[in-house]
């Protein structure tokens, strides 16, 4: 992946790959939303982090990563994900 200013490369244990902004990372807001006390449930920060923090092209192969056979895309797999891409973020903030 091309090393860009402020982003963050990551790949899953699941072999996803993806470039985050660190910035929007380490944005306080983008923080205090995940750990809300209204408490997330893990599917909506899923859907928080997908739709915030991926840039719209690596949603896109997200979810193509984890489309199944019958063309419906596995929550499972993606909230799966989604943890490991927080876990590499959480890595990297300790840097």
């Amino acid at each position: 992946m091309k090393k860009e200013k402020n982003v963050i490369d990551i790949t899953t244990p699941s072999g996803f790959t993806c470039v985050l902004d660190r910035d929007k990372f380490d944005d306080w807001r983008f923080v205090e939303i995940l750990g809300s006390n209204d408490g997330l449930s893990d599917y909506k920060m899923c859907v928080f982090v997908v739709n915030n923090g991926l840039s719209p092209e690596d949603a896109e192969r997200l979810k193509e990563m984890c489309k199944k056979s019958d063309g419906t895309i596995s929550a499972t797999k993606m909230q799966n994900i989604i943890a490991e891409i927080m876990s590499a973020v959480g890595e990297q903030a300790k840097n």
